[in-house]
């Protein structure tokens, strides 16, 4: 018999056996007196996430090399995490480029997928 997925095997499993606590620091867009938008730093916070790096990756294109992500992070449906927040883990920063919901169906959220890049 098979069985069914929940919003909360993810986190019942996967993060729970293979999670690390990592810095998040959200990013708030703000708007400057010369009428620019800027991103500020907000107050990091520990989260628990899945984190895989490698090395720079770069694909071929018409205007030269092009860099590609340098890994990803995986992490609970629950977790705040959006675009240009900041990553920390051993001192090293990684940028979320992404962030893609993954689950079987459009209404059941198993985990959120981020596509990071080296901060530098």
């Amino acid at each position: 018999m098979a069985s069914i997925v929940s919003s909360t095997d993810f986190t019942a499993n996967a993060l729970a056996d293979n999670g690390i606590t990592v810095s998040r620091t959200p990013k708030t867009k703000v708007l400057l007196s010369s009428g620019t938008e800027s991103l500020v730093d907000g107050t990091p916070e520990n989260i628990t996430a899945i984190l895989s790096t490698k090395g720079a990756q770069y694909k071929n294109a018409k205007s030269g090399d092009v860099k590609e992500i340098d890994g990803y992070i995986m992490v609970a449906p629950a977790t705040t995490i959006v675009k240009n927040d900041t990553i920390t883990y051993s001192g090293t920063s990684y940028l979320i480029w992404d962030v893609v919901e993954r689950g079987p169906s459009g209404d059941t959220s198993i985990y959120k997928y981020c596509p990071i890049i080296l901060k530098g």
